[in-house]
């Protein structure tokens, strides 16, 4: 295979486990500016988090580090979120 494909995958692919780890900064940088998290559906980041928390594991068990970094990367920023949101769910600003 071509050395230049072969780099442009590897880059894709480093470059998707970094935006997957930043796509949750938004939400709980919302969640902590506002102090309100009841749109936030802890369902879903539960799940995100479950998911990411698998390829954590199957990561370690095929030594993949690059894919461990990014997803530990995510494990962090999502549970952010689940965290700042059990933290505001039922608080309001008065």
């Amino acid at each position: 295979m071509h050395t230049w494909l072969i780099n442009t995958a590897e880059f894709m692919f480093t470059s998707g486990l970094i935006v997957n780890a930043i796509l949750f900064i938004p939400q709980a940088w919302r969640i902590y500016r506002t102090k309100r998290s009841k749109e936030v559906s802890l369902i879903t980041f539960g799940g995100f988090w479950l998911i990411q928390l698998s390829i954590v594991i199957h990561a370690l068990i095929k030594q993949d580090w690059l894919l461990f970094a990014g997803y530990i990367l995510a494990l962090i920023s999502c549970g952010s979120v689940i965290i700042l949101a059990l933290m505001y769910k039922n608080k309001s600003i008065p």
